[in-house]
């Protein structure tokens, strides 16, 4: 048998990074794989329309009665001086 030629501490270092480095290996898989399940399923996946889901008591969705970015609040502003020129 030989021994080693590298010092306790050093041994332990190298150690410490290899586990650390399968730590992280893992967790990557983890979250991996995790997306390519959400992103595979129908309902909540990539091919899932985008479309708003219809709301339970038949009235509009969250999606339908928030005002659009851009867009401008028709009502009347700084009184009732609109179009009197």
């Amino acid at each position: 048998m030989t021994t080693s030629t590298l010092p306790k501490s050093r041994q332990q270092l190298i150690l410490a990074v290899l586990m650390v480095c399968s730590l992280l290996i893992w967790l990557d898989n983890t979250v991996l794989s995790t997306t390519l399940e959400t992103l595979a399923d129908p309902v909540r996946g990539l091919t899932a329309g985008g479309a708003p889901e219809p709301a339970r008591d038949g009235g509009p969705t969250a999606d339908e009665t928030a005002p659009r970015a851009g867009a401008e609040d028709l009502t009347a502003r700084e009184g009732a001086d609109v179009g009197t020129r």
